[in-house]
């Protein structure tokens, strides 16, 4: 289980630093097809639309669901000087267990499309595919390259990148957090030490870290085909700048 958090700890470092990446290639590719301040942002913020959907929607989903009020999601992006926000829900204050479920919403809802987008159009089962331990490296390269052969590949590909990078929960979105985490760790404490480590509970963190990897491993494989492939379209645009 340790080795488990460990490996999984990286694959989100991964994750968030791929993320910082490809949003950089991406800027920086709009930025040479427009050269203006503002529109690259405008532009990445329409790339992103399906994912803003996602993200906007499961807050208000979750909000409706828990009976917190909520306005209805804005998906038109704010420019904040040279900076453009993206969509937002506006939610009434609720209680630390409600407004932590809220704003894990998102992340929650993004796992599960990309799952199933992965196992159902690209036919990838689990994360042990995307991982070399049990097959050589050709053939690691070769199902990943029979993705790409699926009908309308590109199609989907472009919707797990948008999905994935607004799937995880932004700072606003933690804002109740450490509370509910506090309280959580106290009270997961307090039974391991009276009634032991519950089979049911190490089974169940088990499912959701194995689907949360899954999820992760998906995200990092469409990011890097995304970052070379704005890397090598900027190094040619800006090999003809004068």
């Amino acid at each position: 289980m340790c080795a488990l958090l460990a490996f999984f700890s990286f694959v989100l470092l991964l994750v968030l630093v791929l993320n910082r990446l490809v949003t950089q290639q991406v800027l920086l590719l709009f930025w040479l097809l427009t050269r203006d301040e503002r529109l690259p942002y405008l532009l990445y913020a329409v790339l992103l639309l399906p994912g803003m959907l996602v993200h906007e929607g499961s807050h208000w989903l979750a909000a409706r669901l828990l009976r917190v009020p909520a306005r209805r999601p804005s998906l038109r992006p704010r420019a904040r000087g040279s900076r453009v926000v993206l969509g937002h829900v506006i939610t009434a204050p609720a209680d630390p267990l409600r407004q932590s479920a809220i704003g894990a919403a998102p992340l929650i809802m993004g796992s599960s499309l990309v799952i199933l987008v992965a196992r159902y159009i690209f036919g990838v089962n689990g994360p042990e595919t995307l991982l070399p331990g049990g097959q050589s490296f050709r053939e690691l390269m070769g199902q990943l390259v029979a993705v790409t052969r699926v009908e309308n590949a590109w199609l989907w590909l472009y919707l797990l990148f948008s999905v994935g990078h607004m799937m995880l929960p932004s700072e606003s979105d933690r804002t109740a957090w450490p509370v509910l985490l506090a309280v959580t760790g106290v009270s997961v404490l307090v039974v391991f030490l009276f009634f032991g480590v519950p089979a049911s509970l190490v089974a169940l963190l088990n499912g959701l870290i194995w689907a949360l990897l899954f999820t992760f491993l998906i995200t990092i494989a469409v990011d890097i085909l995304l970052f070379v492939t704005c890397w090598a379209l900027n190094r040619v645009l800006m090999g003809r700048q004068p």
